[in-house]
């Protein structure tokens, strides 16, 4: 199961390196990393679909090898902005929402059905969601480039909280022919760190 998790954090993390754009659908399948791509995990489904209002809904779907759905994740963009972000946890009948508003976001936590918890806390320029970590990377290209750290606090929907990270360049290096720049991503929590592994990205020369 820890693989899983995992696995499934990287998924939501890799989905963000798709360009949005309306009535876009990627499927892929996730595999254990230990496993030499011989251990299937699940199956990963994004769709993305613009709303008349132009309002743009980014859906990941995480689903089991019997076909059962795992996780949902939603994002809501209205004018390139996060404005809602919704999370359904199958497994446990828990769901989570992040509403945008303002200076401020506000957390609410369910279980079967009921609100139980509930939190806000002032937006920090740096936060980001699964579905805007890499733009968020993309934006501050220049700087990773340069061998300079860029921070990231990453909104998690089961805590009611925000989580520090840090990415920084590990290494630039050509592979079949395409010039590729390796990126670290790691909690900025010495006690988080010890509980989560760092995930590694790469990204083109240009950041694509």
């Amino acid at each position: 199961m820890n693989h899983l998790i995992k696995s499934i954090l990287g998924a939501s993390l890799i989905l963000t390196a798709m360009s949005l754009s309306a009535k876009q659908t990627i499927k892929a399948d996730f595999f254990d990393m230990e496993s030499k791509l011989s251990k299937k995990l699940f199956t990963w489904e994004k769709y993305v679909e613009q709303k008349p209002d132009g309002t743009l809904v980014d859906t990941s779907k995480f689903i089991s090898l019997e076909g059962k759905p795992l996780v949902n994740r939603i994002t809501t963009f209205k004018n390139s902005k996060v404005v809602r972000f919704e999370a359904i946890q199958y497994q446990n009948n828990t769901r989570g929402t992040i509403d945008f508003k303002g200076d401020k976001i506000f957390f609410k936590y369910f279980e079967n059905g009921k609100q139980t918890k509930s939190d806000d806390e002032t937006v920090d320029k740096n936060l980001v969601l699964p579905s805007t970590l890499v733009s968020h990377a993309q934006k501050n290209w220049k700087t990773i480039t340069k061998g300079d750290t860029v921070k990231v606090r990453i909104a998690v929907w089961h805590r009611l909280d925000t989580v520090g990270f840090k990415m920084f360049k590990v290494r630039e290096f050509t592979e079949k022919g395409q010039y590729i720049v390796e990126v670290k991503m790691k909690p900025s929590s010495f006690l988080i760190a010890a509980l989560v592994d760092p995930l590694l990205f790469r990204f083109t020369k240009d950041g694509s």
